[in-house]
């Protein structure tokens, strides 16, 4: 289960506002394709007086990269140029430089490396005297240092930032950088120290209009009168917020407002107000639909499902319950994503260095044999001795880069095989969260689900039948049928969430309890061929016999099939094929796999393994699947 932590919702409240701010700043009102069209025309001229021109171009460029997210490009180019920005001297083009490759290396969450970048912007733009940049240079200073939880640090140069701010008379800045110590303040329960900078940040807003910070003030302090007792106060600011946040032209802004919709979603949850809590949170997740921000997708879902939990309505509680758990697998999916990208681009810019550092040996070979012969040239009379060093030199120089290559490449396969391992730990992790969950949900089933049903189903057996009339009688035997088929499905829901054979027998005796429960029936028959399986890891015999469960009950819904056959067969020495195959009706041509097929393929997808479908006589599925060498 997810744990909320007020640090945790602090951080993320600072960067999304930040994001938002960011062309506040640096303002490019250009595509980066009207850019560069304007580049071509300048760099066609080849005057070298233009050479500053094409420098600045260059550098709005890379402005205009990072603010349509594209960091790779912006960083390639930033680093390409500021060589040459350092040679011209141009003091505010390397401070921005520095800056921007800051803002692109915290995108890509390299906190330390973008906290190094933002302290090099912080140097350049004094000596550019450039009080703006030197401001946001410590701001974001502050962020990154947040986000590696050296606390003291950022709120040092949060400091210094509004200092920067007071001096230079940066209004905005100046409210900007009162929020985010704020946001630092209540992120430690520091609630006085927090409200005095909200206010402040309040009052100047107000004053100035500063329409973006102004219903973020409303909402930090109101979230303050909360914090110090004062509720109705507190209420009125973050309904204030909403209202300013709704009525803004821009719709990133507008999107801030599930902020609050989500503070006030909590605040009447804990009052056990449930019925005002939903209708904010279904206010919040209205405009997600819209923005999709994943997270809150989760927070909002997760509300809703304690809600209608403690107002013991199951059915709806169950549903926001599976849509918070296909939030939590998304953010899971991205941030393993995102460390696989990561790990790549380490491996590229290994790679990159190695190849950079051959080609810099070839150079340097090259330069010296060029050196000899023209030594040899010059020098007639030194012609063969200069031959002779020549090969020998050049010999010893393809064995130092033979060499060189060879420990490289060594290097690159130990830090592959590295990296590999951290993906697998990755994988394993999420495997485990996904077990632990399963767990608690059937708990959550059969302890809490299934005991209410059984509850009721006792309950109706007190009632005496004999004081009924017939089309009584005959209404309550068919509620009885239904609680007793409600119970039955619970049950078996927890079963196959957690199905204890499979825990103590494995999975050749799960599946031939399997296959004798079904054989009782008289018009379907199971056919199970176990010969070849041998014992396979946890992780990888549940997500089979899941499998086997889900095409089986398939099968019975839709197939009209009378007989199931379920084999397997060993290919190589790791590699496995199972067999599931029915002699139903199959499916329709042309047909779009549904919902039930893409979630095995998924599931297949996380072990390595792959799912083929065959129509013929019916409906044949080989799923392929490799076990640990």
């Amino acid at each position: 289960m997810r744990a909320f932590t007020k640090r945790s919702v602090v951080l993320s409240i600072i960067i999304l506002f930040s994001v938002v701010t960011y062309g506040q700043y640096f303002r490019v009102s250009y595509s980066v394709d009207s850019l560069k069209k304007v580049l071509l025309a300048v760099e066609s001229k080849s005057a070298p007086t233009q050479k500053k021109e094409i420098l600045t171009l260059n550098t709005l460029i890379a402005t205009a990269f990072n603010k349509d997210a594209q960091f790779d490009s912006s960083l390639s180019l930033l680093r390409k140029i500021l060589p040459e920005l350092q040679a011209q001297n141009m003091l505010n083009e390397i401070a921005e430089a520095h800056f921007h490759i800051g803002w692109a290396l915290q995108k890509r969450e390299l906190y330390f490396e973008a906290v190094k970048s933002f302290e090099e912007a912080i140097v350049a733009a004094q000596k550019a005297k450039n009080d703006s940049l030197l401001a946001i240079s410590h701001h974001w200073a502050g962020i990154s240092y947040s986000d590696q939880k050296v606390y003291p640090k950022s709120l040092w140069h949060y400091k210094k930032e509004l200092e920067i701010c007071k001096k230079a008379k940066l209004k905005f800045q100046h409210a900007d950088c009162l929020n985010s110590i704020g946001l630092h303040y209540f992120g430690f329960e520091k609630i006085d120290s927090a409200f005095y900078f909200f206010d402040v940040c309040r009052k100047i807003s107000e004053k100035n209009q500063f329409d973006i910070l102004l219903p973020i003030s409303y909402k930090n302090v109101g979230k303050c009168y909360w914090a110090l007792g004062n509720e109705q106060k507190g209420t009125d600011f973050i309904y204030r917020s909403i209202e300013l946040f709704l009525n803004h032209k821009n719709p990133r802004i507008r999107y801030l407002s599930m902020y609050s919709y989500i503070e006030l979603a909590r605040y009447y949850a804990n009052k056990k107000n449930y019925n005002l809590s939903n209708q904010n949170a279904l206010k919040g997740l209205k405009i997600n639909a819209l923005a999709n921000f994943t997270d809150l997708q989760q927070d909002f879902s997760f509300l809703l499902y304690k809600n209608h939990k403690a107002t013991k309505q199951t059915l709806e509680a169950l549903q926001y319950l599976e849509i918070y758990q296909k939030a939590s697998e998304k953010i899971n999916q991205n941030y393993l994503a995102q460390q696989h990208a990561a790990l790549d681009e380490r491996v590229q810019n290994e790679q990159q260095k190695n190849q950079i550092y051959v080609l810099n040996q070839e150079k340097i070979a090259k330069q010296r044999e060029r050196n000899w012969l023209i030594g040899g040239l010059t020098v007639a009379g030194m012609f063969l001795f200069v031959i002779g060093k020549l090969y020998q030199t050049n010999r010893k120089q393809k064995k130092v880069i033979q060499k060189a290559n060879e420990q490289l490449e060594e290097k690159v396969k130990l830090r592959t095989a590295e990296l590999q391992r951290a993906l697998d730990e990755i994988k394993q992790a999420m495997l485990k969260g996904q077990k632990l969950e399963r767990t608690r949900v059937a708990a959550e089933l059969h302890d809490n689900l299934g005991s209410l049903l059984s509850a009721i189903s006792i309950s109706m057996e007190v009632v005496e039948i004999g004081e009924l009339s017939l089309h009584e009688q005959q209404i309550f035997a068919g509620i009885q049928q239904q609680i007793n088929a409600a119970y039955h499905h619970v049950r078996l829901l927890a079963h196959n969430l957690q199905p204890a054979e499979l825990e103590r027998e494995g999975l050749k005796k799960a599946l031939e309890i399997f296959a004798a429960k079904i054989n009782q029936s008289k018009y379907f028959h199971l056919t199970l061929d176990t010969t070849a399986l041998v014992p396979l890891s946890k992780d990888l015999e549940f997500t089979l016999y899941s499998i086997c469960l889900e095409l089986i009950n398939n099968t019975l819904k839709h197939a009209q099939a009378t007989q199931v056959r379920i084999a397997f067969d060993q290919q190589t020495a790791h590699r496995w094929q199972m067999i599931v195959a029915d002699n139903g009706k199959g499916m329709m041509p042309n047909t779009k796999e549904g919902f039930g097929i893409q979630n095995i393929r998924n599931r297949l997808e996380q072990i390595g393994a792959t799912l083929h479908i065959i129509q013929e006589k019916g409906l044949t599925f080989l799923i392929d699947f490799k076990t640990d060498e």
